[in-house]
């Protein structure tokens, strides 16, 4: 009996890096990995299901707050990414949630995906 793929959805604006955490994703643990916009954020989640969201912390504040109620209603585990030195110790109030800087270390970005969905994996 074989296993279901985990189910990845990448939010970034930036289309290159997203297609990146794709490869990385998909060589790395065999999944199935859909890109969205930031745009198409709450349309892909009400529409599809997914075990994990990679999403990017360049957002206004408000924007964030809004994809993060979109990922909470769609019941996902969460990892942030960004290119940003201000999150990578932690998003405020979301510490718990694990943050992987960009460009992308592979080990560091998969390990980050294990752990989101079964956080026994993270070592």
């Amino acid at each position: 009996m074989s296993e279901t793929p985990l189910r990845v959805l990448v939010i970034d604006a930036e289309y290159l890096v997203a297609l990146n955490a794709e490869q990385i994703l998909v060589e790395a643990l065999a999944c199935h990995v859909t890109i969205a916009t930031p745009r198409m954020c709450t349309d892909v989640l009400r529409d599809q299901s997914f075990d994990v969201v990679v999403l990017d912390t360049g957002f206004t504040e408000a924007a964030l707050s809004m994809r993060l109620k979109d990922v909470a209603r769609a019941g996902c585990a969460l990892v942030f990414s960004t290119f940003s030195s201000a999150y990578r110790s932690g998003v405020p109030g979301l510490e718990q949630v694990p943050v992987v800087s960009k460009p992308f270390e592979e080990k560091q970005l998969v390990l980050a995906v294990r752990g989101a969905v079964n956080p026994f994996l993270q070592a």
